[in-house]
């Protein structure tokens, strides 16, 4: 009978053991994932503040500033991912921890770890092989990454004019940029590529090279639009502002890029136009010249043989001088452009900065004639038109 008791006593007891070494695996399980998550959620913290507090006060800094050291959503990616995995591996410690202690599940727990820490066996050994390959990605990544941040400030500090070369303009700096970073990557992909898991593997080869064709074919036309755009900055027909034409549309130039050039119209009609189509044909632009020598504005009219030329030329010259927004240090001139049949045409030109308000200025012009040419009881015989100049 006592024997007995004690048995059962100590089968009470073995197993009260049981669950208590449980209940402190579990313990250790949960203590670890809560250091997990407490501290990858500090480390995000930090980081976001940092990234809040930046300011610039030397060159070095600037160029920091200028772009981060990885973005912060890049920054939240990297650390969810520590995050699963560590809370994965945690877990994948805990199981076979679990069932090891209770002797009728111990076989389960040497099956769990054989099949849990084999592939992690071979994926660290070949971790390991790949260290030397991959430390040599990671030299190429970090040095194509800071020479981008390098030639980037460059160029920015180029455009807003802080640095000057000599024959260099700054509306080219940013296309600079571009070209030099598509090559800097292209290189960087080169020497990458052949370290890559896999390279040697006929398939992916073969797979590397239908992306590349299928890319061409469909890159086509996006590639004569980029190089159709990087041709017009360095030719530096207009820039963002610009009044210009294109195929008979006249608008201001409101947005330009490699790909396409939108220009916004006096009604507010947005005009977008493809880089290659602007470098297929003529573009004239209203605003180059208008800021040093003004453009031309005409107006033509037709009168009798029986009004006297100088009357009609005064008559055009005193609506010049009623109307807004011509350039009064350039004088208006009047031409007789031919001699018709049954009236003479006359040609006003007049002088204006203002090339965003060439409409504006012609109909104020327009208004300017009809009142002149009815006070002095002059007729017009045909209908004048507005030609711009």
């Amino acid at each position: 009978m006592a024997g007995e008791y004690y048995g059962r006593f100590a089968e009470i007891s073995a197993i009260s053991v049981y669950w208590g070494q449980l209940a402190l695996v579990t313990l250790g399980l949960i203590i670890i994932l809560g250091l997990i998550n407490r501290l990858l959620n500090k480390l995000e913290v930090r980081l976001s503040r940092a990234r809040e507090t930046r300011h610039e006060h030397t060159v070095l800094q600037a160029l920091r500033s200028e772009t981060s050291l990885l973005d912060q959503r890049f920054f939240q990616l990297i650390i969810g991912l520590v995050k699963w995995t560590l809370l994965l591996f945690a877990i994948g410690f805990y199981l076979p921890l679990a069932f090891l202690i209770f002797p009728d599940t111990e076989n389960y727990g040497r099956e769990i770890l054989v099949i849990v820490f084999s592939p992690l066996k071979e994926a660290g050994l070949g971790f390991v092989a790949y260290i030397p390959k991959g430390f040599d990605i990671f030299i190429t990544v970090l040095i194509t990454f800071y020479l981008l941040r390098i030639l980037r400030f460059i160029a920015r500090k180029t455009a807003d004019g802080k640095f000057h070369f000599a024959g260099f303009h700054a509306e080219w700096a940013m296309p600079t940029y571009q070209l030099n970073k598509v090559l800097v990557i292209m290189i960087a992909v080169a020497l990458i590529f052949p370290n890559l898991p896999g390279y040697n593997i006929e398939e992916f080869r073969y797979i590397s090279l239908g992306f590349g064709f299928l890319a061409s074919l469909g890159l086509a036309p996006l590639t004569r639009d980029v190089a159709a755009g990087i041709v017009l900055a360095y030719m530096r027909p207009f820039a963002i502002g610009d009044r210009i034409e294109v195929d008979g549309a006249v608008g201001e130039v409101s947005e330009r890029n490699v790909l396409l050039t939108r220009m916004r119209t006096n009604r507010n009609e947005s005009i977008t136009v493809p880089n290659s189509n602007l470098l297929s044909g003529p573009i004239t632009n209203y605003t180059r010249n208008a800021r040093s020598l003004a453009i031309i504005l005409s107006a033509e009219v037709t009168v009798d043989y029986d009004v006297e030329w100088r009357t009609v030329r005064d008559l055009l010259m005193q609506a010049a001088e009623k109307t807004a927004g011509i350039e009064s240090d350039l004088r208006p001139f009047v031409r007789q452009r031919t001699l018709e049949e049954s009236y003479v045409r006359y040609e006003l030109n007049v002088y204006t900065r203002q090339p965003g308000k060439s409409e504006e200025i012609c109909s104020e012009l327009h208004a300017n004639i009809l009142d002149v040419f009815g006070t002095a009881d002059v007729s017009l015989t045909v209908s004048f038109r507005w030609p711009t100049n």
